[in-house]
């Protein structure tokens, strides 16, 4: 199988790639710089030149590939980039999806469990006007009623490895460094589920396989359910060698910056649905056991 995949030498997609190569697929990666062109070499990929606003570039590679995985998201420091990530996020999708209309072909789309209206696979997403990266989920799925295969891989708000520094982990951590204490927010019974970079590959390769998940689904790649946020704090707490305290909710933005609007959402997620249909089941690490090798 030719699969063109975005993103993908990063975090999840370098493990895609190497999973790919291993069970001797072609794949051709987006690369936006040199070095992200000489890392999808290293991988066996072949490298093409674009970013999200290639939109040439992402239409000739998805009609030339038997499947695409679309893995990138820009990066963003406030909430107006993100918006704007949304917008240019969208514009990718369609760019995609369109030459794989009436084609059965496979378009698998890397979104996150956030605002999941419940636990489990068959929950939507709820309606949000600050989180717009909604739209992507929906615009996806929309495409398996115009003879597209679309699925859409709702990752846990953590997907850790031992190469990669999550934003929402490292933001507690820069936060308790900088005020004195590993702070949580509220009562602190958040939930937040997480999986191993490598796990979560996984899905995106057993998902390729059209006899598994159906269209229009939404996949989990979901180790752990539900760590309690105050779980997390306390042990970077006793890291650091610092205190733990609860700060109310209207200081989360101040405290944390942008993760802290994140940081207070309860997320539990069960993935039964994904390993019925793909057999898949976590191998690797919990996320506090990664996090003992961290370098605090």
């Amino acid at each position: 199988m030719k699969v063109f995949i975005t993103g993908g030498t990063g975090l999840q997609g370098t493990y895609i790639i190497e999973q790919l190569i291993a069970e001797g697929h072609i794949v051709t990666a987006l690369a936006r710089s040199p070095a992200s062109t000489a890392k999808a070499q290293s991988l066996g990929a072949i490298p093409v030149r674009g970013d999200h606003q290639s939109l040439d570039v992402l239409r000739e590679q998805a009609s030339l590939a038997d499947a695409v995985l679309h893995l990138a998201f820009n990066t963003f420091e406030t909430l107006e980039g993100y918006v704007f990530a949304c917008d240019e996020d969208r514009a990718a999708i369609e760019a995609m999806c369109e030459p794989l209309v009436g084609t059965s072909k496979t378009f698998i789309y890397a979104s996150g469990t956030l605002l999941t209206a419940g636990e489990t696979e068959d929950d939507p997403k709820e309606d949000n006007d600050a989180f717009p990266r909604i739209l992507s989920d929906r615009l996806v799925l929309s495409y398996a009623t115009k003879g597209v295969r679309a699925i859409v891989v709702r990752c846990p708000p953590v997907v850790h490895s031992a190469t990669h520094r999550h934003l929402f982990i490292t933001s507690q951590i820069d936060a308790a460094k900088k005020y004195g204490y590993a702070a949580y927010i509220g009562d602190g019974q958040a939930v937040w589920p997480s999986v191993h970079a490598k796990d979560a590959a996984n899905v995106y390769v057993l998902a390729l396989d059209p006899t598994k998940a159906p269209s229009g689904v939404s996949l989990h790649p979901v180790a752990e359910e539900a760590i309690p946020v105050r779980t997390i704090a306390e042990f970077i707490g006793q890291k650091l060698n610092v205190g733990v305290k609860s700060i109310p909710p209207e200081q989360a933005f101040e405290h944390f910056g942008f993760t802290g609007m994140v940081l207070q959402m309860s997320n539990r997620t069960t993935s039964n649905r994904t390993r019925e249909w793909l057999g898949w089941e976590p191998k690797e690490i919990g996320l506090l056991e990664e996090l003992e090798g961290y370098d605090f």
